[in-house]
């Protein structure tokens, strides 16, 4: 019987099958992004331009935390203020017609899911210097059983908060996620407990960490594991609560930046819809 690659028990002992066949699909999507660069050269220029905007425009607005950065991300492109028309839809482009090394340009295009969520996360927080990454992980029921012979369905950002690292997940309503161990994250939330479960052949296969890197990874996170963590209610009714109405009142800055930023969002995606249609 074929055994699963994706079970951590499989291939995190370093057994070489498993590492080889995840090496090599990193170096197809490393191939893949490297003809991206090429193809949408103009384009990606454009949308680093824009990025550029966005983080000076969140460092105008200020925050106070980087939770609060991150939910400022979050409303900037749930409302529409990222995209080229002011609409935006929350579901997954086609992957066909996406650029798969740069996935914060679909959100210019007024769509995107958990993948282009943490993109665009990711390419504003580098420009304001700001840590966060990506954590790939499964996304569902029976995180402890199932998911670990389960490809990751679902992708969060890890940012540091006060004395603990966390992750947000800015597709799904920021929900706030602490680790339990290693591989598991436990939702803070009065409401609910969900948990998601860390799948680190991912990193591996697209982002190229080798086998020693992700084993250091496990061990960071489980020092998080034993960090405390941010009471539920104080971050639901406290801190989520006060950045809403926060950011609330800065909408009509928001609708400004937009209408400034109008012109060359609309190039953006206009250029992307014209490589793609030939």
């Amino acid at each position: 019987m074929t055994q699963n690659p994706y079970n951590e028990d499989n291939y995190l002992n370093g057994n070489p099958i498993y590492i080889r066949f995840f090496e090599e699909s990193y170096r197809n999507n490393n191939a893949k992004a490297l003809e991206e660069q090429d193809i949408f050269k103009c384009v990606l220029e454009e949308y680093d331009e824009f990025i550029e905007k966005v983080a000076l425009f969140i460092k105008q607005l200020g925050y106070k935390s980087i939770l609060e950065c991150s939910m400022i991300i979050s409303f900037l492109v749930n409302n529409g203020y990222l995209s080229s028309d002011m609409e935006f839809e929350m579901k997954a482009p086609n992957s066909k017609k996406e650029i798969s090394s740069s996935l914060g340009t679909s959100i210019v295009r007024g769509e995107g899911c958990c993948r282009n969520y943490t993109q665009i996360h990711q390419d504003i927080f580098a420009k304001l210097g700001e840590y966060m990454e990506k954590l790939y992980c499964y996304q569902g029921s029976n995180v402890f059983n199932r998911a670990k012979n389960s490809r990751a369905n679902h992708v969060i950002s890890l940012v540091r908060h006060e004395n603990n690292t966390y992750g947000i997940d800015l597709y799904n309503n920021d929900r706030l996620y602490h680790f339990i161990n290693s591989l598991v994250l436990k939702e803070i939330s009065m409401y609910d407990s969900s948990l998601l479960r860390y799948k680190p052949y991912y990193d591996i296969s697209m982002d190229g960490m080798s086998l020693e890197e992700v084993l250091k990874r496990l061990e960071t996170f489980e020092d998080y594991s034993k960090n405390r963590f941010i009471n539920p209610f104080d971050y639901q009714d406290g801190i989520k609560f006060e950045i809403q109405r926060r950011l609330r009142r800065s909408e009509d800055d928001m609708k400004a930046f937009h209408e400034e930023t109008k012109v060359l969002k609309k190039t953006i995606a206009e250029d992307i819809n014209y490589i793609f249609s030939d």
